[in-house]
């Protein structure tokens, strides 16, 4: 197992080279924990906090009431703008998949999802992670990712300026193996050869989809399988 597969997600979700964490695995290190691998969710993102632009936008002030009846100011996510399921501006992973949609791939009964990484400035990225019956030497994995316009303005990414097409061409250009992959979204592509990580731009919303095997015993997530999840994914959007 590639080490690197395992460290690389939740801990530089802002770093504009991340690599991503695929399927490659038969060499797993025995002494390797996968305790420490789900810690690790994988995720390909885009421009680091500095080159994004970590200062947080001002949101537009909304009426409200307080108790004496006098008029306040508050913020939009103060009022609890945000429809169910979105936090600053971006929807839940989690939600976008079905139970049928992942047992497909890691098997029935599906694993419960769980969130990864919570929406934080000045991406406001969310991953779900979809983890089969970890052990300590075997763990099969699915990652979903969404990051949105909505939520790259609310962080402030970029002076409130940074849409989910830059950050989708900033991961593109971070990597030099990217296989494009079309009828996905209005474009998506492949992170390397080996299909372990899928990124798609539809709209305003950016997807991630990858997975994560540690262990010879088990059978990889094909990129078949991740286009499949991909395109369902976005259909649920």
């Amino acid at each position: 197992m590639r080490r690197k597969l395992v460290l690389c997600a939740a801990t530089s979700v802002v770093a504009l080279t991340l690599t991503s964490c695929g399927s490659d695995d038969d060499k797993a290190d025995p002494t390797t924990s996968v305790a420490a691998a789900t810690s690790s969710p994988s995720t390909a993102s885009g421009p680091t906090a500095e080159t994004a632009g970590s200062a947080p936008s001002a949101s537009e002030p909304t009426a409200a009431t307080s108790e004496t009846g006098e008029a306040t100011e508050t913020t939009a996510a103060d009022a609890g703008d945000d429809s169910p399921g979105v936090v600053n501006g971006t929807p839940d992973p989690c939600q976008l998949l079905s139970a049928a949609d992942i047992a497909a791939v890691l098997g029935d009964p599906a694993p419960a999802p769980t969130t990864a990484i919570e929406a934080e400035p000045p991406l406001n990225l969310r991953q779900c992670e979809w983890s089969s019956e970890p052990t300590e030497l075997s763990v099969k994995a699915i990652y979903l990712a969404v990051t949105t316009t909505a939520g790259l303005e609310a962080g402030g990414a970029g002076g409130g300026s940074y849409t989910a097409k830059d950050q989708f061409d900033g991961t593109r250009e971070a990597y030099t193996g990217t296989v494009d992959v079309p009828g996905i979204g209005d474009a998506a592509f492949f992170t390397d050869a080996d299909m372990g990580e899928l990124q798609a731009v539809v709209g305003d919303t950016l997807l991630s989809v990858s997975s994560l095997k540690v262990g010879s015993d088990l059978e990889p997530v094909t990129g078949d399988q991740l286009q499949t999840l991909m395109k369902t994914a976005i259909a649920n959007l």
